[in-house]
């Protein structure tokens, strides 16, 4: 019996921390491979960004690999309010181990140890509604909700933005209309390693402490840019035919372009550190790895730049056969926002456009409206608009884009008081594994949890039939965000508008 708990149990825990670290990445990347089907180069840029055995769970049996998981921390919130959340992504079992709760475990445990971290909760994105299912079963609830805007090919978005101005006092519509046509817009296309080997993330890395010049040559025999500004310039995958065609140096393009991607990203951080709720904050590096992927699978990256040459815009885009996705537009302003779409749709006139957004988005940082297209030509004082037929409405139209499980209510209940004022609500949470009853009382901005036992709760005349699960509390924390307002005033408290995007998935 003893030879048996520690080949099955004990030993499988441990082997992951007696294999090498170089042979547990490689281990785990094969897996990848032969889950997900990734190509080489992505599954080397998300390994060599986010894996860290300290955020590794794993399984093995007769030293083989059977199933493993990846976690990587983010932060959510505001500067002066955060929490962290740790993101699963690759979860993966080899189909001859599958429906023998070897997930399950590693999920349990992952979950242990991110909470003895000091995570809040952890979150992930079913690939299908079977592992929607799947998750439900193991206390994950519904938590980031996505919509879209489909545009049909040519929609105007500069008329239809410009018919828009006219509701507004005329000086201030003028004004915003000479902003708009002062803006330029620009991309960044796929650049190709000419070595697998390459560390460009690093060379971005040590821009926080050096400007482009200094880092640049580094980069000349591992790193090619194609560079694209709207129908001025068509190139193919080479800085040195650019820097041909226009006579300036080689390495002097690279620097510069490089520098364009750290300011890039010092908008974003900009932008980020605005935040309310439970929106997503990626760190510096994390930015990198997420222009690097977009990149390498052949995707764009368009940016916004106004009469100072500062960048006020950026959107995260991926070409496919059937249209043009928008995964993230991270956007300081409507005009410069309105800019870039009508940019992209310049760009590929003959394609349809889908833009993802969060619901806690809707009507501040995505685009000013939101439509669904189909029959019918809309005609406004600067020309036919569109083909626009049913308004968008968001209710009807959000999605489950990822689910979390929430690891300490009481930092989560903290983080919601910080962020909404006023709060005042008392809920009685039943652990159902263990039967414990903890309650947690909110008032003047200070939280308050207690273990009661079922005797304290009939002293003090609570019904225990009103207690909740643990997964009924967050799934009422991580309600849509337009969820009706009936719920607020039962429970005392508004949603949490959770936020993610740019994500693994």
């Amino acid at each position: 019996m003893r030879f048996r708990l520690l080949k099955e149990i004990i030993y499988p825990l441990f082997q992951s921390m007696i294999m090498k670290t170089d042979d547990l990445k490689n281990e785990m990347m094969r897996l990848w491979k032969d889950t997900f089907h990734d190509c080489d180069d992505y599954i080397r840029i998300v390994f060599d960004a986010y894996f860290n055995p300290e955020f590794v769970e794993c399984e093995f049996v007769d030293d083989k690999l059977v199933a493993a998981m990846l976690a990587v921390p983010y932060e959510f919130g505001s500067k002066r309010n955060r929490i962290r959340g740790a993101y699963l992504c690759g979860l993966a079992t080899r189909p001859e181990y599958q429906g023998r709760g070897v997930m399950t475990r590693l999920i349990n445990r992952i979950c242990s140890r991110m909470k003895d971290k000091g995570f809040t909760f952890v979150f992930l994105i079913p690939a299908d509604e079977g592992l929607h299912k799947f998750y439900l079963d193991r206390g994950f609830v519904n938590a980031f909700y996505r919509l879209q805007s489909n545009y049909v090919p040519g929609h105007d978005f500069t008329n239809e933005y410009f018919n828009h101005l006219e509701s507004e006092r005329k000086i201030v519509g003028d004004l915003k209309k000479k902003y708009y046509n002062s803006l330029e817009t620009h991309y960044i296309e796929r650049y190709i390693m000419n070595s697998l080997d390459f560390d460009i993330a690093g060379y971005l890395y040590n821009l926080k402490r050096n400007n482009a010049e200094n880092v640049c040559q580094n980069i000349h025999d591992s790193l090619s840019l194609n560079i694209g500004e709207n129908s001025e310039y068509n190139l193919d995958n080479s800085v040195m035919k650019y820097a041909d065609k226009h006579n300036e140096n080689y390495t002097h393009i690279i620097g510069k372009y490089i520098d364009i991607i750290y300011r890039i990203i010092s908008k974003i951080l900009e932008l980020q550190s605005d935040y309310k709720f439970l929106k997503i904050c990626k760190s510096y590096m994390q930015i990198i790895t997420e222009i690097i992927e977009n990149l390498i699978s052949n995707g764009r990256i368009y940016y916004c730049i106004n009469s100072d040459g500062n960048i006020t815009s950026v959107a995260f885009v991926s070409i496919h056969d059937d249209g043009i996705i928008i995964n993230k537009i991270y956007s300081g302003d409507r005009c410069s926002c309105i800019k870039i779409l009508e940019s992209i749709k310049n760009n590929y006139p003959d394609s349809k456009l889908k833009i993802y957004y969060s619901s806690s988005e809707n009507g501040s940082e995505a685009i000013w409206n939101y439509n669904y297209l189909n029959s019918g030509e809309v005609e406004g004082n600067y020309g036919i608009l569109s083909e626009v037929e049913v308004d968008y409405n968001a209710a009807c139209s959000s999605e489950v884009y990822g689910m979390a499980r929430i690891l300490d209510f009481s930092e989560i209940l903290k983080f919601l008081c910080n962020e909404a004022d006023h709060l005042k609500f008392s809920i009685l949470v039943k652990e159902p594994e263990n039967g414990i009853f903890t309650r947690y009382c909110v008032k003047d901005e200070l939280i308050r949890a207690e273990t009661l036992s079922e005797d304290e709760i009939l002293k003090d005349s609570i019904n225990i039939e009103e207690a909740m699960t643990p997964e009924e509390l967050a799934a009422l924390l991580f309600r849509r965000s337009d969820s009706s307002s009936l719920v607020a005033e039962a429970f005392g408290f508004p949603p949490l508008e959770g936020s993610i995007s740019l994500m693994l998935d």
